[in-house]
């Protein structure tokens, strides 16, 4: 029989399969929320605690007046704040200010 023996084969299959695993804990997050929120302090913990599924979360703070930076740094480390003119989130965008 030409090639790999079966155990031989199984072994490359596990080790090919570990190596998969810790590539993904040592990759980039794969999955990020975006939550823009403009003097939300009311909803923002409610929303951000159902957010646990997502690799990252990034929070963009509209010209926000209340606590909504205070809540969102529980949560994330990740926040752009700004004033946009017109459309928000919309803006953000057309500017390129939002994280990569």
């Amino acid at each position: 029989m030409d090639g790999l023996s079966v155990d031989a084969a199984e072994a490359a299959a596990r080790r090919f399969v570990a190596f998969g695993r810790e590539r993904c804990r040592l990759s980039e997050p794969r999955l990020s929320a975006l939550v823009v929120a403009h003097d939300e302090e009311r909803q923002l913990a409610d929303c951000l605690s159902c957010l646990g599924f997502a690799d990252e979360t990034v929070v963009v703070l509209d010209r926000c007046c209340d606590r909504s930076r205070e809540i969102a740094l529980r949560f994330t480390e990740r926040l752009v704040e700004g004033a946009w003119q017109a459309g928000g989130a919309a803006a953000a965008r057309r500017d390129r200010r939002l994280p990569r």
